[in-house]
């Protein structure tokens, strides 16, 4: 819960994201026209240069996603910086396009969110533990839930942090 009070932190000023990776991409999975519609606005005026690709159902995500993940040379056709997952889809659900994207080696590492309508604990539990990385409740406020996805997509597009310890200021023995 102190991930959701940080990301919701702010979120009335998109110019507080401060700089944001290169050209983001990403997939969003989404059967209701008006909520993909509403959420590709928002994001677009928060990150104008952002790519979204946008899929109806599970079932048409999996296998762009399964194509994504057999290209030989992936810098021809990289892989998206984040998926924004919705739960009730036609054909195949959020859950099971979770589940399946986490047991795909080339696919597993890249970050999912799911935004539901749902704010069912149960849901979110689920998600969770299926390797979301956040769980998001839709709202009417598509700008704020924008610049709560970009916020994460700054976390996970980062480098990573130098490991090994901190300098103490004492010379090595």
């Amino acid at each position: 819960m102190e991930c959701q009070k940080w990301l919701r932190a702010g979120t009335d000023d998109a110019a507080k994201l401060g700089a944001l990776p290169r050209s983001l991409k990403l997939i969003h999975i989404e059967d209701d026209p008006d909520d993909a519609f509403l959420l590709q606005r928002a994001l677009r005026k928060a990150a104008p240069h952002c790519q979204i690709q946008r899929f109806y159902d599970g079932e048409d995500a999996m296998e762009y996603l399964l194509r994504l993940g057999q290209v030989p040379n992936p810098s021809s056709q990289p892989l998206p910086d984040l998926i924004i997952l919705d739960l009730k889809l036609p054909k195949v659900t959020g859950l099971m396009v979770l589940e399946w994207v986490r047991t795909q080696a080339p696919l597993a590492a890249i970050p999912i969110v799911v935004l539901s309508g749902s704010s069912l604990e149960i849901d979110q539990r689920q998600a969770l533990k299926l390797g979301a990385i956040a769980y998001l409740v839709k709202s009417s406020n598509y700008a704020d839930i924008a610049v709560s996805l970009l916020r994460l997509t700054q976390l996970t597009t980062a480098p990573p942090l130098q490991t090994g310890s901190a300098p103490t200021g004492k010379a090595a023995p």
